[in-house]
């Protein structure tokens, strides 16, 4: 479609910047979570091998086509969804003073707020790729849209039980506060929490990951104007070798925090480009 609206030159140039995108989301969604097991549970260990078990169960989901990875996001959901109850005990610990200050902030902290975080929310973008593979189009709009919006509700308890649990030195000391808010929960039978809560994020990271690995394995096979299976390897590859060079933090902030949401932001506002693009030619025809 970049290409018919576009022309091949300048069509090709935007999908080359989505591979991009797709690759280091990657990066930065196995990076950020092998820090965290890393940090947590194989505190003795380098990332090396656990990021290669983690890239080899991706590509092994991702190798199944799209049909695979919407089948394994539905899996993940209903394996992540109910931990949503073990925000009672962060609620019932919390402080309801702490969200007052939310009403008295300026609205310039606020979109500097927003855009900060909007990075978190990034994923439904990925319905521009899959979505012309759907047979039922109409119908598949309805259930992403209801899927979209029960994730946005899950986002806004857990943002609104965090605030409420920590304090606002803590909301700017500690790295994992969602993991930390696990530690709020008292079960008699489980005695660290924390690590169950990292076994079971595992789904969501696959889910996410894998999505964004099939997206710029199609990325490719239009860049290239072939198909072909290596592709899916070769952006893995390329990825996982991203996480393992880049050692400097103040790098990985550039890339991953900056350049990889703004091409975020590019992706999400594509479609009225390509909408633009099309009423002044089909208003051309016409004419």
């Amino acid at each position: 479609m970049s290409e018919i609206l576009l022309g091949k030159a300048l069509g090709k140039a935007f999908n080359l910047l989505f591979v991009l995108y797709a690759v280091f989301s990657i990066s930065s969604i196995c990076q950020s979570y092998i820090r965290l097991v890393q940090s947590v549970t194989l505190t003795e260990e380098t990332i090396v091998f656990p990021l290669l078990c983690l890239f080899a169960v991706m590509v092994y989901i991702a190798t199944g086509g799209i049909k695979s990875v919407a089948r394994f996001c539905i899996l993940a959901f209903f394996f992540t969804a109910w931990m949503i109850v073990y925000l009672k005990w962060g609620f019932i610990k919390g402080e309801i003073s702490h969200i007052f200050p939310l009403v008295t902030t300026t609205f310039p902290k606020l979109i500097k707020a927003v855009d900060n975080s909007y990075a978190t929310m990034f994923g439904y973008e990925l319905l521009l790729v899959f979505f012309p593979y759907i047979v039922n189009q109409r119908k598949a709009l309805k259930h992403a849209s209801i899927g979209l919006w029960i994730n946005v509700l899950i986002y806004v308890l857990v943002t609104f039980v965090s605030v409420m649990y920590f304090s606002e030195w803590q909301l700017r000391q500690l790295i994992y506060p969602v993991l930390n808010l696990y530690k709020a929960v008292e079960l008699t039978f489980v005695e660290r929490i924390e690590n169950f809560g990292i076994t079971l994020w595992v789904f969501l990271i696959l889910s996410t990951a894998a999505a964004y690995l099939w997206m710029a394995k199609k990325g490719v096979d239009s860049v290239l104007s072939k198909k072909r299976t290596w592709h899916l390897f070769l952006c893995a590859i390329v990825s996982y070798a991203i996480i393992i060079a880049l050692t400097s933090t103040k790098i990985e902030s550039v890339i991953y925090d900056k350049w990889s949401v703004l091409a975020g932001y590019v992706m999400i506002l594509y479609p009225i480009l390509l909408l633009g693009v099309h009423a002044l030619r089909r208003n051309r025809v016409q004419s």
